[in-house]
């Protein structure tokens, strides 16, 4: 049987340690996998017993506890980096500007429309989820889509959808509607933030989608939540799609992944 327990050294020339619980230094010389010349006598160490044979694996503030902090900031620094996202192959926006960062997070400023272009490929589960964040608007507005393929949208009245939500503490009735582009979000806000997920847009299938997007005015005086399922009529494949602001212009960040 084998467990780890912690010691403390009680000798070095021999070395000895007593483990934790005992009132006595065992009477043989452990192996140990660091430099016995670090160890002091008091040193705190862990310990690696088996049967009757017990090796040093690190003391504390040492070896053990840098392996330990290594360990650590490995595991953070993975929980710090920002997913991969799909980077476009290009960008086009209606006004104002718009740069691509390399994990694929698109930063866009005063733009009446924002278009992704190659951000769905069509391949395995052909599945994307779409984070958006749009934090300055010109005017009080509701943001819309449209998918797009080469380079153009696809304008036809076929984006249909059925509407659930909330305004502050009252349910929203349910509506169903069908136009050439999909409002994401509640009109007449100057915020909105959440997701969309594409289902199937670079399959020559109907393209389905979920929305989830919150919305608020300045301040938080009023505040709505969306939930939109999506179909587009039309079966075609898709590589992208744009970002509309129903009027004037928005400022913000959108991001793609693909999930499956």
């Amino acid at each position: 049987m084998t467990a780890f327990v912690w010691a403390t050294v009680t000798a070095v020339s021999p070395l000895r340690v007593r483990l934790d619980g005992d009132t006595t230094a065992l009477a043989f010389t452990p192996d140990s996998l660091i430099d016995p010349a670090t160890l002091v006598v008091s040193s705190r160490v862990r310990c690696e017993l088996s049967e009757r044979r017990l090796v040093i694996h690190g003391k504390a503030g040492g070896d053990f506890d840098l392996a330990v902090q290594q360990a650590l900031g490995a595991s953070v620094a993975a929980l710090q980096t920002r997913p991969q996202g799909v980077v476009p192959s290009s960008v086009a926006v209606g006004s104002g500007s718009a740069t691509v960062a390399a994990d694929g997070t698109v930063t866009f400023t005063g733009c009446s429309s924002v278009s992704l272009n190659d951000v769905f490929d069509g391949l395995g589960g052909d599945m994307y989820e779409a984070t958006i964040n749009i934090f300055t608007v010109s005017a009080a507005m509701a943001p819309a889509y449209r998918l797009r393929a080469a380079g153009a949208d696809n304008t036809t009245v076929a984006y249909d959808s059925q509407i659930a939500g909330a305004a502050t503490t009252s349910a929203l009735a349910q509506t169903y509607t069908s136009d050439n582009q999909v409002l994401i979000a509640a009109g007449s806000r100057q915020r909105h933030a959440g997701k969309i997920t594409f289902m199937g847009p670079g399959q020559s299938v109907r393209t389905a989608a979920i929305s989830v997007i919150g919305s608020v005015n300045n301040a938080g005086a009023f505040s709505v939540l969306m939930s939109r399922s999506l179909f587009h009529d039309v079966v075609a494949v898709y590589d992208g799609f744009t970002l509309i602001a129903s009027v004037g212009n928005m400022t913000g960040y959108l991001k793609v992944v693909k999930i499956s």
